[in-house]
C-alpha cells in the first residue's frame, strides 16, 4: 500500500483528514491516527529517521508514537483473551 493510501484510510477510519494526521495537531484522535500511520510504517520497515523526516519531527517523537502502538496492541491482546474468562459471580 502506498503511504499516501494509508494516510488516507486511517485518516478516514479515525475521522480526520490526511493534512490534520500530517500536521502537528494534538486533538486525540488525530494523535491517535498520526501514531498509527507511523507505527504500520516502522512494521513496513521505514527507519525511524525517515518517518520523522515525512512528519517533521525527531525521531524519539516516532519511536513514542510506536511504542504506544505496540502497547495498545498489547492491551488489546490481553483484554480479548481475559473476555473469554468468566468470573464467578458467587463471592
Amino acid at each position: 500500500m502506498k503511504t499516501k493510501t494509508l494516510i488516507e484510510t486511517i485518516a478516514t477510519e479515525m475521522s480526520c483528514t490526511p493534512e490534520q494526521i500530517m500536521g502537528q495537531s494534538r486533538i486525540q484522535n488525530i494523535a491517535d491516527a498520526r501514531a498509527l500511520v507511523q507505527y504500520m510504517l516502522r512494521q513496513s520497515g521505514w527507519a525511524l529517521q525517515r518517518i520523522a523526516d515525512v512528519f517533521q519531527v525527531n525521531h524519539a517523537s516516532v519511536m513514542h508514537n510506536v511504542a504506544k502502538v505496540g502497547q495498545a496492541q498489547q492491551i488489546a491482546a490481553v483484554l480479548a483473551k481475559m473476555t473469554k474468562i468468566r468470573p464467578d459471580t458467587d463471592n
